[in-house]
């Protein structure tokens, strides 16, 4: 079995740093043989601070083609449904940070959604952690323990989100108002906190 965690581990955020580590620790402590490989947004490493090295994006989507049907990406927990491309980029690099604080090209960029059209062409995904292009397989998609207080607005807005969740193979939220915002689009889904 091939797990592959996607998560926002590229950055110094405990929380963030802890998920992929968990679920790794999880499938060793089960009697499943696997092969683990930890994803970001970029190639990071963070070891110094306990973190598992991450490969970037762009490297689970070259990989995405080899991927075989015991293949399985698990969105690894933390508050990622409602980033998007910008408001991530901007915690792992300083050109985009200094972007997101120019109000003008902030308004700009978002109001135009150039960066989801362009990523879900390139990158195959609309926002880093919504993989709805149509490359990834839906049903090899796992969501872990996610908070979703970003997901209210796409999914009133979107019903190709609402699709897309329906779609998935799992979703699990980290608390009960991410839980009723999916509900209210008739998503399942289950209840697991994240501490």
């Amino acid at each position: 079995m091939n797990i592959n965690a996607l998560a926002a581990s590229d950055r110094n955020n405990y929380g963030d740093l802890l998920f992929p580590i968990l679920i790794k620790k999880i499938l060793e402590n089960s009697d499943k043989d696997f092969n683990f490989t930890n994803y970001g947004i970029i190639k990071s490493d963070l070891s110094d601070f306990g973190a598992l090295p991450t490969l970037s994006f762009n490297e689970l989507v070259k990989n995405n083609v080899n991927f075989t049907d015991d293949t399985i990406i698990i969105i690894a927990g933390g508050e990622v449904i409602g980033g998007g491309w910008l408001n991530i980029y901007r915690f792992i690099n300083s050109f985009w940070n200094r972007i997101y604080h120019n109000k003008y090209l902030r308004f700009l960029i978002n109001k135009s959604k150039i960066l989801e059209k362009y990523s879900k062409i390139t990158k195959y995904s609309s926002r880093p952690f919504i993989l709805d292009g149509n490359k990834f397989k839906r049903r090899q998609i796992m969501y872990n323990a996610i908070g979703a207080q970003g997901a209210k607005e796409l999914l009133a807005n979107n019903k190709e989100y609402i699709k897309y969740f329906n779609e998935i193979a799992y979703l699990s939220v980290r608390d009960i108002s991410s839980k009723q915002i999916f509900e209210a689009h008739d998503i399942s889904l289950s209840l697991v906190p994240d501490s």
